[in-house]
């Protein structure tokens, strides 16, 4: 399975997770929200570098079978 990923697959993957820990964050309640919406925020912003970052990594290196399905999933 890891002879499929190439280094674009491994950052929509990333992106995947960040979005997904910003979505954690907002959904379970705290008493310090503000540090939850901070943080939601930090994770939201690293999932648009990751996004943005992928494409260019794809272009520059070879493609991996799995790249459209997981940029698909990512975004």
């Amino acid at each position: 399975m890891i002879v499929l990923l190439c280094p674009a697959d491994l950052i929509s993957m990333l992106n995947a997770i960040f979005g997904f820990l910003a979505i954690i964050l907002l959904i379970f309640p705290s008493t310090q929200q503000s540090v939850m919406i901070r943080g939601s925020f930090i994770f939201l912003l690293l999932a648009f570098l990751a996004d943005g970052l992928d494409g260019v990594v794809a272009r520059r290196t070879e493609k991996g079978l799995l790249g459209p399905y997981l940029e698909s999933m990512a975004d």
